[in-house]
């Protein structure tokens, strides 16, 4: 059996996710494919960050080398050049509104599935434009290329 398609759920309240629900459950007959956990350990892999747009906002890159470690390795993206690192699992993207850094919004990235998602209970269009911002090239199995957006000016 074959399935596709594109499930878009909007599950909020003012911009807010409903904490009572949310997710939302697509159910189907047997389906003859086991369906892939992103979450499931992956690495290690390199990780190879693109140069950060001229004028743009900060952007940090938080990853572990460690596979039994929540991320908490910061780099931040620079203007020139390009960075590689090893990483293990998810690593998470850091978005600054400004150069001040005291505002920011994080996203979860897990690279072997190429899924972004927000690490707080908001969903909104500046997020969906962030996420999207993310994007992503393998260079073979155990590589990803990454590029961030110009967040100059902020999504609004």
């Amino acid at each position: 059996m074959d399935i596709a398609g594109l499930l878009h759920v909007n599950i909020q309240t003012a911009g807010q996710l409903n904490p009572a629900q949310p997710y939302v459950s697509l159910s189907a007959n047997s389906i003859d494919t086991t369906i892939p956990d992103p979450k499931a350990p992956f690495g290690p892999y390199t990780l190879i960050v693109g140069a950060l747009g001229l004028n743009s906002n900060p952007i940090d890159i938080i990853y572990s080398t460690d596979p039994t470690q929540a991320p908490s390795q910061v780099f931040a993206v620079g203007t020139s050049g390009t960075v590689t690192t090893s990483a293990e699992n998810y690593f998470l993207v850091r978005y600054y509104t400004d150069g001040t850094k005291t505002t920011s919004y994080t996203y979860a990235v897990y690279p072997k599935y190429q899924l972004v998602v927000p690490t707080t209970t908001r969903y909104n269009a500046q997020d969906v434009r962030l996420m999207n911002g993310i994007s992503f090239q393998a260079a073979s199995g155990s590589s990803f290329s990454i590029s961030v957006p110009n967040t100059n000016p902020f999504p609004q």
